[in-house]
C-alpha cells in the first residue's frame, strides 16, 4: 500500500513541476515547435514545387522538339509536293554525301511518279518518335488515291532536325503476336504489317502450311516461326542460322500500302519459299 502512496506521490511531484513550469516559456517552446514544423512544410513544397517545375521544363522541351521534327517533315514534305530540289536537300544530312546522292536520286523519282500519277504528298504524320536527338516519323503519301507510308529518320544537329540515312537500331521496341499457327517477332514500327501477316497467314488453310513446310525447314514445328526484319538479301527467306524461322523483309525499308502491308505480291514470295524443298 505504501508503495502505491509512493509512487502517486512521484507522479503528482512531477506533474506539479510541470505545471509549475513558466507560462513565457511553454509559449515560447510552442512557438519554436510552430515554427520548425512551419519550415518543413515550406521544405516539402519547395521540393514538390521544383519537381513539377522540372518536369513541366522537361515536357516544355519535349514538346517544343516534337513541333520542330514536324514542322520540318512537313516543309520537306512540300518541297516534295512543289518540286523544290534546293529546300528538300537543305532538309537532308550535309555531311553525308552518299546520303545526299541518295535523296537527290529520291527527289527526281518523285518527280516521275507525279508526271506519271496523281501524287498527293500532304506530309501528314500517321506516327512520330523521338529518343533523346534521334527522331522518326511515319508519313503518309496518297498515289492514285491509295494510301502509302514511309518512315523518316531524323538527327538533331546544330541546325535543327535533319532527314538522315535509315537508323535500324530505331525501329522500336521488340513484340511478338502468337496464334495457334504463327509466331511472329517484329519490332514496333512494324506492329501494322505483323497484323497483317499473322491475319493473312492464318487464313490460309492448315492443311496447305503443313504440306508446304512437309519438306522444308519448319518440318514439325508448331506454331510455324516469323521473323519481320530491316536488313536482309531478300523479302523472304529461312533464317541462315538454322533456326527454322522463317525471315521477311519489313515492307517500311521502302514504300508500304496502308491498306495491305502484306500484299499479294509479298504473298507470292513467301508462299513460294514455304513451298521450297
Amino acid at each position: 500500500m505504501s508503495r502505491i502512496r509512493l509512487e502517486w506521490q512521484v507522479e503528482t511531484f512531477k506533474t506539479d513541476l510541470f505545471d509549475s513550469e513558466d507560462p513565457g516559456q511553454k509559449r515560447a517552446r510552442r512557438r519554436r515547435m510552430l515554427r520548425l514544423i512551419l519550415f518543413i512544410c515550406a521544405v516539402f513544397a519547395l521540393v514538390i514545387m521544383a519537381f513539377f517545375a522540372f518536369r513541366q521544363r522537361l515536357l516544355d522541351v519535349q514538346a517544343q522538339l516534337e513541333r520542330l521534327l514536324r514542322e520540318t517533315v512537313q516543309a520537306e514534305a512540300a518541297a516534295l509536293r512543289i518540286g523544290d530540289m534546293n529546300s528538300f536537300i537543305a532538309a537532308q544530312d550535309g555531311a553525308n554525301e552518299a546520303w545526299l546522292r541518295r535523296q537527290r536520286a529520291v527527289f527526281n523519282e518523285y518527280s516521275d511518279i507525279k508526271a506519271a500519277y496523281d501524287v498527293d504528298l500532304s506530309g501528314a504524320i500517321l506516327e512520330l518518335e523521338i529518343d533523346g536527338e534521334r527522331g522518326r516519323a511515319l508519313v503518309e503519301e496518297r498515289i492514285n488515291g491509295a494510301r502509302f507510308a514511309q518512315v523518316w529518320f531524323y538527327r538533331k544537329l546544330e541546325q535543327g532536325w535533319r532527314h538522315v540515312a535509315p537508323d535500324y537500331t530505331f525501329w522500336g521496341e521488340p513484340q511478338q503476336l502468337d496464334s495457334d499457327a504463327l509466331s511472329i517477332r517484329y519490332f514496333a514500327l512494324d506492329q501494322r504489317f505483323a497484323q497483317a501477316l499473322s491475319d493473312t497467314l492464318n487464313e490460309w488453310p492448315s492443311e496447305w502450311l503443313r504440306q508446304a513446310c512437309a519438306d522444308a525447314p519448319c518440318e514439325g514445328i508448331s506454331p510455324l516461326s516469323i521473323q519481320i526484319v530491316n536488313q536482309a538479301p531478300a523479302p523472304a527467306e529461312w533464317s541462315p542460322d538454322g533456326s527454322a524461322t522463317l525471315q521477311v523483309l519489313s515492307p517500311l525499308t521502302g514504300r508500304m500500302s496502308i491498306e495491305a502491308p502484306f500484299d499479294s505480291n509479298l504473298q507470292e514470295i513467301v508462299a513460294a519459299v514455304l513451298a521450297q524443298p
